[in-house]
């Protein structure tokens, strides 16, 4: 009698790590691959390919080596029927993509698998199955909001916690994340002051300071348009622009409102020698006219270049200029005289 060829189940693993995750929980990539070949054997699989996903998010499933995975299973010749994870989590912290995913496997013949996480092909397993899926999305939405309530709260305390541009470094105060200027500071001044001034190109302006030493953090040049992007960011004035909002930054100034603002303005000209500042611009009539309670004067700017604001001393909240003076024209009009008053002041100015 001949005896029945053996079927070889093959499997993938798949193993993905970020570094925070790995310094905080331990889940290494060689731990984890470890358990994910062991598992495999337990179960009767002979692995294929391990794919290794180095610090990209689960977030998305747009992953080199998740995309690498899906077209190799996809390839019926490599004859691939389980993908084997250490966690779920591993594979997607995001429901809706690992539904996606775990659809798409499913119609290639392939199930998923996981080296720590009892999951079996029945109702009861599934339901498991999406319960942990669900948990590791809950849990990245977890983190996802205290990491911008951290954010939210430092901005409120006038803290910059995001990567510092050049001319500033990320440093802590008071063991509180923050910035504070640095040597590159000097040359980023400057490169305000000389493009204030309209005399020179932007770009002559950048290639000077480059030769004096005006580099990246990384020691590369910078570019055309990382030097326009540094002359336009609000941060140099010690302004933080962040979900949709500006704070007033307790960090040190490298310039002040005045030169920024005049710096847009050669900008918006392309380069063209502009009039001095002007306290009385037409753009802002209301400027200097209306004083806040705590005595500030009201002061007016264009954010990003296009957008006009009204303020009260350059920080604080910002007011829309057209709604702004909207409502201030309606405020006056409460001050006229009706009808019959201006009746009787006729009156009385005949007699």
């Amino acid at each position: 009698m001949h005896k029945t060829k053996e079927i070889i189940k093959k499997a993938v693993i798949y193993v993905r790590v970020s570094t925070v995750e790995q310094a905080e929980e331990g889940n290494s990539l060689v731990t984890q691959e470890k358990a994910c070949r062991e598992y495999a054997f337990k179960i009767g699989y002979e692995v294929v390919v391990v794919f290794v996903e180095r610090g990209e998010s689960a977030k998305t499933a747009n992953r080199t080596e998740l995309q690498s995975m899906l077209k190799f299973i996809s390839q019926k010749k490599n004859n691939i029927t389980a993908v084997i994870v250490y966690k779920i989590d591993r594979m997607s912290r995001n429901t809706d993509d690992y539904s996606q995913i775990r659809l798409l496997l499913k119609r290639y013949g392939v199930s998923i698998k996981s080296a720590t996480e009892q999951i079996e092909d029945n109702p009861a397993g599934r339901f498991m199955e999406n319960m942990m899926a669900n948990i590791a999305q809950f849990d990245n939405d977890v983190r996802t909001e205290r990491c911008v309530n951290g954010m939210r709260g430092a901005i409120t305390e006038g803290r910059y916690v995001w990567t510092a541009p050049v001319g500033y470094s990320n440093v802590r105060v008071a063991d509180k994340a923050t910035i504070a200027p640095n040597e590159m500071t000097p040359l980023v001044l400057k490169a305000f002051q000389m493009v204030a001034t309209g005399l020179q190109t932007t770009d002559s302006v950048r290639i000077q300071l480059t030769k004096e030493g005006l580099v990246k953090k990384n020691g590369k040049p910078i570019s055309k348009g990382y030097f326009y992007a540094m002359l336009a960011n609000e941060l140099y004035m010690a302004r933080i622009n962040k979900f949709g909002e500006f704070y007033k930054g307790t960090f040190e100034a490298i310039v002040s409102e005045e030169l920024f603002m005049q710096v847009q303005r050669v900008l918006k000209h392309k380069g063209h020698k502009v009039s001095e500042y002007k306290t009385d611009n037409p753009a802002f009539p209301l400027r200097r006219f209306i004083l806040h309670p705590s005595g500030l004067k009201l002061t007016g700017s264009f954010a990003k270049g296009k957008y006009p604001y009204y303020r009260f001393g350059g920080k604080g909240h910002n007011y829309e200029r057209d709604e702004f003076e909207r409502r201030f024209a309606f405020f006056m009009d409460s001050f006229c005289f009706r009808e019959e008053q201006i009746a009787k002041l006729k009156r009385f100015v005949r007699e």
